[in-house]
């Protein structure tokens, strides 16, 4: 059965690498290319996604932006972000893809309920990615940052 939950907490600035060319949506073709810019060990941090807030409030999850994964190195490469620090509503759903609008939509029923402001991107993490063999399992952290002089 699914779940959801939502936090509030302050983040770390952690650089991230990105990946944005989505011309092909299947990650079994992807992956290879992974590996190679960025290296297994890169890989093993994780990989998360994130997506524009326009296409959250549209409830529009067929584009995002890109891939992601935490940056080895501080080394700036041309591929590669600060993620702000700062207050970040966190949300976290258990089970498969297609349940991430629910979580999207109480993360933002929240932010209208307690006057809150987003802004950037939704970054999107699987938490235990390598040790599930059953999709409903699948957990999901939700990030996107809150505006604090909102």
């Amino acid at each position: 059965m699914p779940f959801t939950l939502l936090k509030i907490f302050d983040t770390f600035r952690p650089s991230l690498e990105l990946y944005n060319d989505f011309a092909e949506d299947d990650i079994s073709r992807i992956f290879p290319h992974l590996k190679e810019t960025w290296g297994i060990e890169q890989i093993r941090m994780g990989i998360g996604s994130f997506i524009s807030l326009d296409h959250v409030y549209n409830m529009n999850f067929s584009e995002y932006g890109g891939l992601y994964t935490i940056a080895l190195n501080n080394k700036q490469v041309s591929d590669c972000i600060i993620k702000p620090g700062g207050k970040y509503l966190c949300g976290y759903q258990k089970g498969t893809w297609d349940k991430l609008p629910v979580i999207y939509k109480k993360m933002l029923d929240y932010t209208e309920k307690h006057s809150l402001r987003l802004t950037g991107y939704a970054y999107e993490a699987g938490l235990n990615d390598f040790v599930i063999s059953d999709p409903n399992d699948y957990i999901t952290k939700i990030m996107i940052q809150i505006e604090e002089n909102a």
